[in-house]
């Protein structure tokens, strides 16, 4: 009995030595800590858009299906009366508002602790909103031909400015400025309500904006042609050539500033990168050798821990910039 209680000892020895071999697979020397997230099964068919953190510390994550939330055990799905576009956290005024096909809301937490979905006064519901954009107390909510602005410390309803016969390709800040670039027309930045050509900027007025934010160096902006330009206030500098040509073999998907000093990019072919803001070196990258489940990233968020979250299809992953793997 004693051979085989040590054959037995023995054998588990060798399959949690070979499962440890395994999980050490999916990280690799210096990388940042990897876990994966696994959907609630019925919400396992939709696809996330953005991912962001309120000052609770809930995740919440914009889908076609309305807003799914988790606190880091369970999920729920907030309904909303269309598809989720965006989502963002408005740090300033401790808000929750999400881009609509049919406007844009706001997310109120009741004193129940159930979340509603309220609308915004001033946002019209017969027009979509595809991005929305935080400039310190201002809220700018960007659709096809149309803005609007809200400061919700104000209490006030939100201005409506439209653009007719005319197409807003994308938006961003700089150095606390608006910027819209219109198809095939230019980039204007909006001052004293309105608009005010910057010139016309033809390589980037023919494609759609994906994201933007800013950095000490200026203003990162890409777009669905795979290209990504650093904006200095007076034109847009394509990035080094390393980082150029990774993102147009794999599908720029989206982008955001880590920290200071670092952002991460995301693809539809490649998985995500973590960047130098000022050198534009690639420090890590995190596909299927790194034990990313796909390679195929729809988008990225980040918490307030210093976490980079990666949305696929089949799940999330988190990634813990703070605990490197040794």
């Amino acid at each position: 009995m004693a051979i085989f209680g040590a054959m037995r000892g023995l054998l588990i020895f060798f399959l949690l030595f070979g499962f440890l071999q395994i999980e050490k697979g999916f990280a690799q020397e210096g990388l940042p800590f990897l876990t994966h997230i696994e959907l609630d099964p019925q919400f396992g068919n939709v696809k996330i858009g953005s991912i962001v953190q309120d000052g609770e510390e809930t995740m919440f994550f914009s889908t076609s299906r309305g807003l799914l939330k988790f606190d880091g055990s369970t999920w729920q799905l907030i309904a909303t009366p269309s598809p989720a576009a965006e989502v963002i956290y408005h740090q300033t005024s401790n808000r929750i508002f999400v881009a609509l096909k049919t406007g844009a809301a706001e997310i109120v937490k009741s004193n129940s602790g159930s979340y509603e979905v309220a609308d915004i006064p001033g946002i019209e519901s017969s027009k979509a909103i595809n991005r929305i954009l935080i400039n310190g107390a201002d809220v700018y909510f960007i659709g096809e031909n149309h803005f609007s602005i809200l400061n919700p410390l104000e209490g006030k309803h939100a201005t409506n400015f439209d653009f007719p016969n005319r197409s807003i390709n994308g938006a961003f800040v700089f150095r606390q400025n608006l910027f819209l670039i219109f198809y095939q027309e230019g980039l204007f930045t909006w001052s004293n309500a309105e608009l005010v050509s910057v010139g016309p900027h033809k390589k980037v007025t023919e494609d759609q904006m994906l994201f933007g934010f800013q950095t000490d160096a200026g203003t990162y902006a890409g777009f669905e042609n795979d290209e990504l330009y650093l904006f200095n206030g007076n034109s847009f500098k394509p990035v080094a050539s390393q980082l150029k040509k990774y993102l147009n073999d794999n599908l720029l998907s989206g982008g955001l500033l880590l920290n200071d000093s670092l952002m991460a990019l995301s693809t539809l072919a490649g998985g995500a990168i973590i960047v130098d803001t000022k050198t534009q070196s690639i420090r890590h990258r995190f596909d299927y050798t790194t034990g990313v489940k796909d390679n195929e990233i729809y988008c990225l968020g980040k918490d307030n821990d210093e976490g980079l979250w990666l949305a696929f299809e089949s799940g999330l992953s988190r990634i813990d910039l703070n605990q490197p793997v040794k």
